[in-house]
């Protein structure tokens, strides 16, 4: 149809299931990689907290230093506890809080080196959220590093301390989408080569399943046609059997009728050819009688002949004689 092709349903539902694939195992990885953020980010938090602590005693730290330590102990506790129900709001929840805690050493610390950890939520945005919500991330950070920085370290925005730092984080930006864009085509290939592979062995599984039906329909007939000659060959052997046994009939039938059929021959022929023997001529109309049945007897016993030398041929007992 005009304005494109339209795709037939069942590729438009392997499309669905290939992105709701893809999109599980993407929601895997970045639960496993928020997990062992949280504990980083709990074990930083800890370092801090005795830092904070130990020389508590000769020297007060400020309040921001309280703020940061409390900030990510909270932040990576309830992501660690909240990444499996809610992904989504414990990545933006640990993202947004490790920016707050980079604010806070900022304040701790009136020095260009802290700027440089807002590339950390940067990095993290990057691996957690979505390409939208981690431009949001880098230009927050971009903006806080400018502001914080040139306020805590009392510098025009554009100097050296507070722009390079700037810089750094705008490139990292670009490093870290590049490397999440270069990610997720890669995930993208792999998921699509393991559906298409998931696919071929489902394809495949029902060819063999097909291939077995098929041989199993082959056995059948196999069996059906071993049945079959078989039965054939019980009709073979009954047909023999009923063949020898018409020829046995033929030749015993034969032999029982020959034997009148030679005494009426032989009374007929001497009745009309020897009359004197009885006494006296018969009269012709027993003369004529007897002929007819004398030449009807020798009709019959040709034919007799004939049938018996027939079930010898069959039996191949028939003799030749020169």
């Amino acid at each position: 149809m005009a304005g494109g092709e339209v795709l037939p349903r069942e590729r438009q539902v392997d499309a669905v299931q290939q992105d709701l694939g893809f999109r599980e195992n993407l929601a895997d990885l970045q639960e496993a990689s928020l997990g062992i953020i949280a504990l980083f980010a709990g074990a930083i938090a800890y370092l801090w907290f005795m830092w904070v602590v130990w020389p508590l005693v000769s020297r007060p730290r400020p309040s921001s230093a309280w703020i940061g330590v409390g900030l990510l102990v909270l932040s990576a506790c309830l992501s660690h506890a909240l990444r499996k129900r809610h992904l989504r709001l414990a990545a933006h929840l640990l993202v947004w809080s490790i920016l707050g805690v980079v604010v806070c050493v900022m304040l701790t610390f009136p020095s260009p080196a802290p700027v440089y950890l807002f590339i950390l939520p940067v990095v993290f945005a990057g691996v957690l959220l979505s390409a939208s919500h981690f431009f949001l991330v880098a230009v927050g950070a971009i903006v806080l590093a400018l502001s914080v920085g040139s306020w805590r370290l009392g510098v025009p925005v554009f100097s050296v301390d507070v722009a390079l730092p700037a810089c750094v984080i705008a490139l990292v930006t670009v490093a870290s989408w590049l490397s999440a864009r270069n990610l997720h085509v890669a995930l993208e290939w792999v998921w699509s080569g393991y559906e298409r592979a998931r696919r071929n062995e489902e394809i495949a599984r029902e060819r063999a399943g097909e291939l077995q039906r098929a041989l199993k329909a082959l056995d059948e007939a196999s069996h059906r046609l071993e049945r079959i000659n078989y039965m054939l060959a019980l009709a073979r052997d009954q047909a023999d059997e009923a063949r020898r046994l018409k020829q046995q009939f033929a030749q015993t039938i034969s032999h029982e009728l020959r034997t009148p059929l030679n005494l009426i021959v032989g009374f007929t022929e001497l009745m009309t050819q020897s009359p004197e023997h009885y006494g006296e001529h018969l009269p012709p109309l027993y003369l004529r009688d007897l002929s007819i049945v004398h030449r009807n007897a020798r009709h019959l016993q040709t034919l007799v002949n004939d049938v018996l030398d027939l079930a010898r041929i069959e039996a191949v007992e028939m003799s030749l004689l020169p």
